[in-house]
């Protein structure tokens, strides 16, 4: 309570205040100051993300993370470069790199212009990263189990973090320029990745792509935020992309000497030298809180509060400022009136440099241990470890990781940390890098989660999110007693049987309950051309009747695909539970 109120409530007692008046007026503070949390915490109600080593999804991470995987390997093929061709260990080496491995995604060719409307001919000047945006902000979407409708019908902003048009290069490594076309100013400019999100999905809210370097995407995020508490938007896409494309960029941060030479990011460990190179998308879906609950979304994860700085002046435009770092923390946890002391895990920056990585474990330090007098243990880790550094994408990607970090209440090992960074005193502090899953399901109810997100030109942000209470409730595993209808449908054939092959994997290993998952994809989901369903009163059977379809038998409760044109139809409704359906 501030000092004004109880300065207040003190003059009231003083003028012999009834005591019900008082206690009507001390209540109705106590809820006015419930709602105004309530308007500054916004909900994750979809998530969406692409990373190397055949992550497609958000389930994908979490298992890749429980497992402590990381990966790299060489720049790939297909492209249009031979990196051996600039490849020379030598540092001082003019126009070449002393690394050409990284965490490289290795299907960006691949791309369905026409489910979005797209003429192949603009597809092919569409620089990869907008074509990837837009792929990840649909699955964001689906994976809230909004139709796309849900959010053409409200104000939907889009703020997408994007760091290099390199694409352009590939069309121009000759100096072709009989090769610029039509669509080669739209297909390249950074400013349109926003804008075809908001045009091909007819989404009206605010619409900008933004550039602050590595923290560009955790910025889109913060603009995202703020979006939202001003109503100036309902719903909110927020994310970033980053694909290296051309050897330029490599080069590049070669001479700023930033890339571990042996393309291995080794965040807060002795042997840090340098980050490696890294690939990745990654898009959040965002709502007010008070009205995600109204509308019973699926609540991911909870943004308690989000802040920006600039280092200003200091040492160097590319060197990390320890005390600005702290300040964009320290009012991070103003804003959301967040105690220090309930946060479980830092998702950090941690690009694995000598010079980094210290100066910004003292700024965790300095913040969330103030004065030391923390009792719990705050564990630290970085997602660059696992598939190198994302840079313009990396932040969003560590937006993701924390959602599942609090959504799980588990906090999964940090990799390639084998011999503490010298420079920390790791005693002073109860900060530690977790070696092992830590599971605090027994100890907490809500897990918090602190990310941060530093710009090579001086840009910082942080951001705290929380586990969502309206996610706790347990899952009703019960299954057998009703029967229940599962509806997939896809634009095209061959990807109806992609769908059910994901549907199969998604069964075999969610919690969710049957019952969710059919009401999501009967109620919520987008209807397409080519359609299969099933019924069943078990995950088993509905497994078991999906199979059929891959198999192309038929199976009591299996209706085959569906390909019509003719909008009317024939709607049939089955009451009884013990049905039985061939076709």
């Amino acid at each position: 309570m501030s000092s004004d109120i109880k300065l207040f409530i003190n003059k009231l007692k003083d003028n012999n205040v009834s005591p019900d008046l008082l206690n009507g007026f001390l209540n109705t503070i106590k809820k006015i100051k419930s709602q105004k949390e309530k308007r500054e915490s916004i909900a994750v109600v979809g998530m969406s993300c692409k990373l190397p080593a055949g992550i497609n999804s958000t389930d994908d991470l979490w298992k890749a993370l429980l497992n402590g995987e990381s990966e790299v390997t060489d720049y790939p093929k297909n492209r249009g470069w031979n990196m051996d061709d600039f490849y020379m260990p030598d540092q001082g080496s003019k126009g070449k790199v002393y690394v050409k491995e990284g965490g490289f995604i290795d299907d960006i060719d691949l791309f369905d212009p026409g489910f979005f409307g797209i003429s192949p001919n603009e597809a092919i000047e569409m620089d990869p990263q907008q074509r990837l945006i837009l792929e990840t902000a649909y699955k964001a979407i689906e994976n809230g189990g909004f139709a796309l409708q849900n959010l053409q019908n409200k104000k939907t902003g889009v703020f997408i973090g994007v760091g290099t048009s390199d694409y352009r290069s590939l069309s121009l490594k000759t100096n072709q320029f009989e090769n610029i076309n039509f669509y080669s100013g739209t297909g390249n400019s950074r400013g349109v990745a926003a804008g075809r999100i908001s045009y091909l999905m007819s989404l009206n809210g605010p619409s900008l792509t933004v550039d602050t370097a590595c923290s560009s995407s955790m910025t889109a995020v913060h603009l995202g935020i703020n979006s939202l508490l001003l109503k100036e938007s309902d719903y909110i896409l927020a994310g970033g992309v980053n694909l290296i494309l051309t050897p330029q960029e490599i080069i590049s941060r070669c001479k700023l000497g930033a890339l571990s030479n042996d393309a291995t990011c080794k965040s807060f460990d002795e042997h840090a030298n340098g980050f490696a190179l890294g690939e990745g998308c990654g898009v959040i879906v965002l709502k007010r809180l008070e009205d995600a609950i109204r509308d019973n979304d699926n609540i991911q994860a909870v943004i308690t509060s989000s802040s920006i700085n600039h280092n200003g002046g200091g040492n160097g435009m590319t060197a990390p400022n320890g005390k600005s770092q702290e300040a964009v923390i320290n009012d991070c946890l103003k804003a959301g009136n967040i105690d220090p002391e309930k946060l479980d895990y830092i998702e950090a920056h941690g690009p694995g440099t000598s010079l980094g990585d210290p100066i910004e474990y003292y700024s965790v330090a300095n913040t969330y241990c103030k004065n030391n007098n923390r009792k719990s243990v705050l564990y630290l880790g970085a997602l660059k470890a696992n598939f190198g550094h994302a840079e313009a994408a990396s932040g969003i990607l560590s937006v993701i990781k924390a959602a599942l970090i609090a959504k799980n209440r588990v906090i999964p090992p940090q990799v390639n940390f084998h011999h503490p960074n010298s420079q920390i005193d790791w005693n002073e502090y109860p900060i530690e890098v977790p070696l092992e899953v830590k599971d605090l399901k027994k100890q907490k109810d809500e897990v918090y989660v602190g990310v941060s997100s530093f710009g090579i030109g001086g840009s910082n942000a942080h951001l705290v999110l929380k586990t969502s209470k309206e996610d706790q409730t347990e899952n009703d595993t019960s299954e057998g007693n009703e029967l229940y209808g599962l509806v997939l449908s896809a634009y095209k054939k061959n990807n109806l049987n992609a769908q059910v092959k994901n549907m199969i994997q998604f069964l075999k290993h969610t919690e969710q309950p049957l019952k969710n998952i059919c009401y999501t994809q009967v109620v919520k989901g987008k209807r397409h051309k080519y359609r299969t369903g099933v019924v069943g009163k078990t995950k088993k059977e509905i497994i078991k009747r999906l199979n059929a379809f891959l198999d192309g038998s038929k199976k009591l409760g299996l209706f085959n695909y569906i390909n019509s044109t003719n909008k009317s139809g024939i709607a049939f409704v089955f009451l009884d539970t013990d049905l039985r359906i061939e076709r």
